[in-house]
């Protein structure tokens, strides 16, 4: 089979990735080593206070901030508590929520999307400082899990993670550690995906009052509840069709590179993403094979190999493997989603990592490929990448 070569970036990792990623970061994130499994779940400490005595020492607050019906909540908090005026972030907060004066050295400079504080609620007074439940809300540009966006978060504000559970690709809870103006506070949190927003709950206690507040702490958290929740996608999506044989879905914001068909026993394309629209910070290579020919995966693989090596890449340590990661649609009779390393022998490079999934169905191989930046490296960068990726393997169809 003729595979159609009809790509040709030479500006694409002669000189590598261009990261935007500060060293602080990156050690912490090295230090994590972004290992879920090696993340404690978060502990429940509801048994030392019934539900019963909760409910009946709390009440209801419902609100709609900015008039918002998708930003509706109810929330349960322990009686005396009262809410605050809301004040808004102001036009200096960036998108991680630090005034830009403020900022750490070395700290990533991104675009700002935060929206802001939308409520605030405080406990009843006492000598030291306040219990406090808040709410926030960012805007997202990409499609990111939950978990992705939070374990970003945490490490770039330098918070300690106490504890972790995923409920869902949109909804994650935590237990961590915040410092402010000099007060240490045990935060019990969700962070949900609402719409194009992520809306972070988060309930501070002081750490000397956090071993007889926590029960509380927990069943409130556990209340908060969106009445109107924005089901929507983050970012919109394209179809591309090869002829009237297949097609699949991606991101918006990611560029098709795809040839004139002239053969459709093999069929190619390819989504790039730039930062800047000059420097690349992900691509993926979509190829279709007929699986009438009996080696053309291996000469698919040798092609890919070829292929990297040409850029003076190979291969490097196993990863993992995500075959559970993804939901395949029936038509699907075999897939297999594996990650790699991915350096060069020859020359210094940034870290990277190479995707490779590869399915079939009664009449193609379909292999899928992606370049990214690695998750110790960039890992928003690779978190937005990862969900492209998802994006597409998921949807091609015929």
């Amino acid at each position: 089979m003729l595979k159609i070569k009809f790509w040709s970036i030479v500006f694409f990792l002669t000189t590598g990735f261009v990261l935007v990623q500060s060293g602080t970061v990156r050690a912490q994130m090295e230090q994590l080593n972004m290992s879920m499994e090696q993340i404690p779940m978060i502990q429940s400490y509801a048994a030392e206070m019934s539900q019963e005595d909760f409910i009946e020492n709390s009440e209801i607050f419902e609100e709609e901030p900015l008039n918002d019906k998708h930003l509706a909540y109810r929330i349960r908090l322990p009686k005396k508590w009262h809410r605050v005026t809301s004040t808004m972030a102001p036009l200096s907060m960036d998108e991680l929520g630090i005034p830009l004066k403020e900022r750490p050295e070395n700290t990533e400079v991104i675009t700002p999307t935060i929206l802001g504080e939308v409520a605030r609620y405080y406990g009843p007074g006492r000598l030291g400082p306040l219990s406090h439940f808040e709410i926030e809300t960012q805007k997202l540009e990409y499609e990111v899990t939950a978990k992705n966006w939070f374990m970003r978060e945490i490490l770039v504000q330098g918070y300690s993670l106490e504890g972790f559970k995923e409920i869902s690709e949109r909804k994650v809870e935590a237990l961590y550690v915040v410092v402010k103006k000099d007060v240490a506070y045990v935060v019990r949190a969700v962070a949900e995906i609402n719409g194009s927003r992520m809306v972070i709950a988060s309930y501070h206690v002081p750490d000397t009052y956090w071993k007889a507040e926590r029960a509380e702490q927990e069943y409130a958290i556990s209340s908060f509840e969106f009445l109107s929740p924005e089901e929507s996608k983050i970012e919109a999506t394209r179809t591309y069709a090869f002829l009237d044989l297949l097609r699949f879905e991606y991101p918006a914001s990611w560029r098709l590179i795809a040839p004139n068909i002239y053969n459709t026993e093999g069929m190619d394309a390819k989504l790039v993403h730039t930062i800047d629209h000059r420097t690349l910070s992900g691509e993926i290579d979509i190829s279709i094979l007929s699986n009438e020919y009996e080696d053309v995966l291996d000469d698919e693989v040798k092609f890919i190999k070829e292929e990297l090596a040409s850029r003076e890449l190979e291969l490097g340590e196993f990863i993992e493997t995500l075959n559970g990661k993804y939901k395949f649609p029936p038509h699907v009779l075999y897939s297999h989603v594996e990650a790699y390393k991915l350096f060069s022998p020859y020359r210094k490079t940034q870290e990277h990592e190479f995707w490779l999934a590869i399915m079939e169905e009664d009449r193609y191989y379909y292999v899928v490929s992606m370049i990214t930046p690695s998750r110790t490296r960039e890992f928003f960068t690779w978190a937005r990448n990862a969900e492209a990726f998802e994006v597409v393997v998921q949807s091609i169809k015929p």
